[in-house]
């Protein structure tokens, strides 16, 4: 139900940009991060956000939207190879 709300949110916030919910995800899938570093550490630092192009722009105001210009950088992984089943409840 969640990503239905979702997808009807975008597509009427878009829908005076003549732009599908598909394309506009596209569009929003070329930001991308520059890893900046402080004195030289791997464990500080930010991730910067790139400047979004006047299309980007148009995207994020329709929905009324400010996206950051920078985030903290994680030094967290993500590991997907351990199957989930040992970690579930019993029943």
């Amino acid at each position: 139900m969640l990503p239905y709300l979702i997808r009807r949110k975008l597509a009427q916030a878009w829908r005076d940009l003549d732009v599908t919910v598909e394309e506009g995800l596209k569009k929003l899938s070329t930001l991308f991060t520059m890893e900046h570093e402080i004195n030289g550490s791997q464990t500080g630092g930010m991730l910067s956000i790139s400047q979004p192009r006047p299309s980007l722009a148009q995207l994020f105001s329709a929905l009324a939207i400010t996206p950051p210009s920078a985030l903290p950088r994680r030094n967290d992984r993500v590991g997907s190879r351990k199957k989930l089943i040992d970690r579930r409840k019993a029943k």
